[in-house]
């Protein structure tokens, strides 16, 4: 177990978010103010950040995370000068949004007919929606 606040969740979130754009990053549970300082809110809130912050590490992709990640779960508590180099140092990652394919498969070159592909689909997708709007206004 690593004590965070509610705020390092935040930005754990909102890292990954950013990092992992085309990855579906699960949203992270409400900071609820009602009865705030109840036992039993604080107790609810820590298990939902909990089931959370597991399903973030059981993901396949965001488990993989060597920096945002790997800082949140192992920086030690009450260290402020280790979390804040840390965060820094997360914040200057350069493979962030789509570069992150990048890890993935740095030396496999696109397919030569990535082009047609792409624009076959977008025919596709175009052909599509005519036929969906057709059928929504005759219905």
């Amino acid at each position: 177990n690593v004590e965070r606040r509610y705020k390092h969740f935040v930005w754990l979130y909102e890292r990954l978010k950013s990092k992992y754009s085309c990855v579906c990053v699960p949203p992270l549970p409400d900071k609820s103010h009602a009865s705030k300082y109840g036992e039993s809110f604080v107790e609810k809130r820590r298990e939902k950040l909990q089931a959370w912050i597991n399903r973030v590490a059981q993901h396949p992709i965001l488990s993989q995370d060597k920096l945002s990640l790997s800082h949140f779960l192992t920086c030690p508590p009450g260290d402020m000068k280790a979390w804040k180099m840390g965060k820094r140092k997360a914040e200057k990652d350069d493979f962030v949004g789509a570069t992150f394919f990048k890890l993935i498969s740095p030396d496999v070159p696109c397919p030569r007919s990535s082009d047609q592909d792409i624009e076959r689909f977008g025919t596709f997708i175009s052909d599509f929606n005519k036929v969906l709007k057709k059928n929504i206004d005759t219905s």
